[in-house]
Parts: structure tokens; sequence; C-alpha cells
């Protein structure tokens, strides 16, 4: 038997009032996060429906969320099994955002437009015959989401429109698109490798929302002779910001403590490529992951502990050893008069970018430089060990 929905349900999201239209039941107290997060059992004052509540702080903002449940055995035993970053179920729920806006989200059985947009999302051809779906219905739903997704977007250029006019400045069309895109403001692959081999954690984007607790305007004026030059937009760890260079419209880092700044990226598009996690990927033929930002490729039918260790210590040789492995690589290049003639070594250097690490076994490695600007070619240094060996030239 389904659940009979609470009263508030049948009202208006705009009408919910949490301080108002519940009672305390039950404190389960601190919930472990990286954040504050606090749960109880609330009872609504006008039905008794009962809801198992979260509060929670994160990336500077707060949610807050209520799950509609049948009973305290019900509530004790979400309590137990959800965790901060998964509070959902399938029952009735009551969400507050970071933007403070209230939505209603009803199991999907309670719905039959739900029904029918899970089942396009799954492309279960014979759900749709059993639902007795017509082509009519579909692109009236397909439209209705259009709309709605419309009016978002407008609503987040507006924002963004008078944030431009605010610190006279223009972001770059990269950008809006990706704040269209991804309405989370940490992102999903948020450690970014730097040049020395060390790494930055981003641990969120600012907002463009004025309500929000990270909005973007919030930042803008730091005690810096540097701060007319710049537009902070995110935050890293240890107080220092990403930030559009206004001339360039570069990615750099601001240094709080030193008050300077590193480039890290000459557009939006190269800097978001540049974010890894900690994961290693299945690829078609082996492994992949990222280590303080190098791409790492182990070229294997599966990924073991010395191989990997082979690979670190790699890629720490590399940074150790930067100007050794670029006079090797100048070695080939000037016997063969390749790229010498047109470019300077400054210029290589830049255009070249970072290897890709290649590991098959311990002991036999390759770094190749498959971002290479210079033409199409591809320019691999074969490993023995850690010993610099034959270097190839590749179409």
């Amino acid at each position: 038997m389904e659940m009979k929905k609470c009263c508030l349900f049948n009202n208006s999201e705009t009408e919910f009032k949490d301080n108002k239209d519940f009672v305390v039941v039950k404190k389960y107290g601190e919930i472990s996060a990286p954040n504050e997060c606090t749960r109880s059992l609330l009872k609504c004052n006008k039905c008794g429906a009962l809801f198992l509540y979260q509060f929670l702080e994160w990336n500077d903002s707060y949610y807050n969320d209520y799950i509609q449940v049948e009973n305290e055995e019900q509530a004790d035993k979400l309590n137990e099994e959800l965790d901060f970053s998964k509070f959902t179920s399938n029952n009735p729920m009551i969400k507050i955002g970071s933007d403070r806006k209230v939505s209603f989200q009803l199991p999907k059985s309670s719905s039959r437009a739900r029904q029918i947009i899970d089942t396009l999302s799954d492309k279960d051809q014979d759900r749709l015959k059993i639902l007795n779906v017509s082509n009519e219905e579909i692109e009236s739903i397909l439209k209705s989401i259009d709309r709605k997704l419309e009016k978002l977007n407008s609503e987040i250029l507006e924002f963004i429109c008078n944030v431009e006019k605010e610190i006279n400045y223009i972001f770059v069309e990269d950008y809006k698109n990706y704040l269209l895109k991804h309405t989370s403001l940490k992102p999903e692959k948020n450690i970014l490798g730097l040049a020395n081999g060390t790494e930055k954690l981003v641990r969120y984007f600012y907002s463009m929302d004025p309500y929000s607790k990270t909005y973007i305007l919030k930042f803008q004026n730091f005690d810096s002779e540097l701060k007319d030059k710049l537009v902070p937009f995110a935050e890293l760890e240890f107080g220092d910001t990403l930030c559009f260079e206004r001339e360039t419209n570069k990615i750099v880092i601001y240094n709080h403590e030193t008050d300077t700044i590193d480039v890290v990226a000459n557009d939006w598009n190269s800097f978001i490529k540049e974010l890894y996690d900690d994961y290693v990927y299945k690829i078609k033929n082996g492994f992949e992951y990222r280590y303080k930002g190098l791409r790492v490729i182990i070229t294997a039918d599966e990924v073991k502990e010395e191989l990997t260790n082979y690979a670190d210590q790699i890629i720490e040789y590399y940074f150790e050893n930067k100007d050794k492995v670029i006079n090797h690589l100048f070695e080939k290049f000037e016997k063969d008069e390749w790229y010498v003639k047109t470019h300077t070594k400054d210029e290589i250097i830049e255009k070249i970018g970072k290897p890709t690490i290649y590991v098959n076994k311990v002991n036999c490695g390759e770094l190749t430089y498959l971002n290479n600007q210079l033409d199409d070619h591809l320019i691999t240094i074969e490993l023995y060990g850690l010993e610099l060996s034959y270097i190839s030239i590749d179409g």
C-alpha cells in the first residue's frame, strides 16, 4: 500500500515554511560529514506525517532535505543507511537548495510524466507500449522540459550579465556555457596539477546567484595591487583563488601569501581539461589515471602495484630532471634539424606541452608528448628503468 502523502505537498512550494510546518519529535544529532551535518525526526503540525530531516553545510552553502517516512522505525533505518551526500529515497521529499528555493520531489510512480521521462531515458520501448504513450504526449512532455530549461538558463544568464556590469568585465563564452550546463559549485574533477609537480584542490566555483553565500561579487575586493587585473572565480585550498586575467582571459592562481600569480591555462577549456580526480579509468588498451598533473596510461591487462610504482617513479624523475629531459630532446632535434630551424628553444618547450607516461611493464616506459602543438607528430622518449633512451618522432 502506497504511503499517504503529507498535506504539505498539496500546497504551493512557495508556501512552505519549515519553522512553522513541523515540530521536532526526535534528534539524531551530528552526522559524519566534512562540514556541519545534523538530522532529526519531524512531524507535520497539520496532518501528523513524519519526516527524516537533514541540515547540511557544503561548499559554504546550506541544504535542507526532508524525507517523508511511514514511522519512526523507518526513519531510524534510513538515518543509519543514508550517507550525508546521498540523502534521498523513493519517498516524497521536500528539498531546499543552495539558492533557498523549495522543491517537492514525489516518487516516480506518482507521476505519469515522470514515468515517461524515466522510460525515455532508459530507452525502454516495451515499457512505453505498456504505458500506451502517444507521440503527441512525448512531444508535449519534452517541450515542457525545454521550457523549464530555457527559464532556468535565462535566469542564470541574467545573473551573469548583472555581475559583468558590476565588475566591468565580459566573461568568455566557454565559461558561461559551463555555468549553464553544470549546477554544482564543486567541479566533478577538482584536482589541478601544476607545472612544478604539486597539486591544488579546487574547493568550489563562486556562484552567480546573488542569494548564495558564495556569490562571486563578495570575492572581487581583496587587498592587493593586482586586484584590478584579476577576476576571482573559484576558491582553492589554503586561501588561494583561481582568477581570470582581465587582459588575456588566461586562468591564473592568485597566491595570497606572496601576492603573486601563476598561469595555469591559456583558456577556459584547457583549464577544465587539466582538472582530474584520483580514480583509475578502464580504457580500450589498458587503464588510465592522473598523478601530479600528468596523465598515466598502464598498457596491461590489469593494474599491478609494481606498474603504478614504476609510473610514479618516472613522474618524480621527470619533475626533478626537466632540464635533462629537454636537453635529451634537443640533441635529437639539432641532429636532425627537426623544429629548430623554425622555433626557438623556449617556443618548443611551451608548445610540446606535458608528456603522457606510458608503462607496459616494469622498467619499460615512455614519455610521449601527445599534445604537441608544433605539428601533428608524436614525440616519444623511451625509458629503460629511469634512463632516457631512443627518441622517435612519428606522424
